[in-house]
Order: C-alpha cells, then sequence, then structure tokens
C-alpha cells in the first residue's frame, strides 16, 4: 500500500468531497475514519477545511473489535463488524439536523 503525505492526502480527499457535494448538493455526507484509523486526522482535517454543514467528519473509534470478531483479518469488517456499524450509522442518520 502506497502512503501519500498527509498534504496530498487532504488535498485528494477534499477534491473527493467536493465531487460528491456536485453530485449530490443538498445531501448529508457522512466521511467515516476508516475502521483502522488510516489517514483519521487527515480526513477530520480536510472536512474542517471545507466548513460544509452538510459535511461531518464521523469518528468510528470503538465502533468494532478485534477481539469480538468484528474484523476478517484486521482491516476489512466481518458480517457482524458491518451490522454494528450499519446499526451505528442508522442511529446517526435518524438523529435531526
Amino acid at each position: 500500500m502506497v502512503r501519500r503525505r498527509p498534504d496530498e492526502f487532504r488535498a485528494a480527499y477534499r477534491a473527493y468531497l467536493a465531487t460528491l457535494r456536485a453530485a449530490a448538493p443538498h445531501a448529508r455526507i457522512l466521511a467515516l475514519r476508516p475502521f483502522n484509523g488510516a489517514h483519521a486526522e487527515d480526513i477530520a482535517a480536510a472536512v474542517a477545511e471545507l466548513a460544509d454543514t452538510r459535511t461531518e467528519f464521523v469518528d468510528t473509534t470503538d465502533w468494532l473489535s478485534l477481539t469480538d470478531g468484528d474484523f476478517n483479518g484486521t482491516v476489512h469488517p466481518s458480517s457482524q463488524g458491518h451490522r454494528k456499524a450499519a446499526d451505528r450509522l442508522i442511529a446517526l442518520l435518524a438523529k435531526e439536523h
């Protein structure tokens, strides 16, 4: 896996979010922290730099657990992990903004 420098990653992520916003101008965009934490600070910073009230960083820290069997390996969620993440997202989306 090639790791980008934080400034390169943030620029690319901001461009990605801008593409999403252009495609869906009124949508609520949730930028999730990867479950393994990769580039979490960069994603949070990119979202903050946009200052778009309809784009939110979602900190998924502790949503899933290796010891509880929520992953296939150490990165990708298992079926159980996907269910747990979906339940958290459903609750988050149900909140009024």
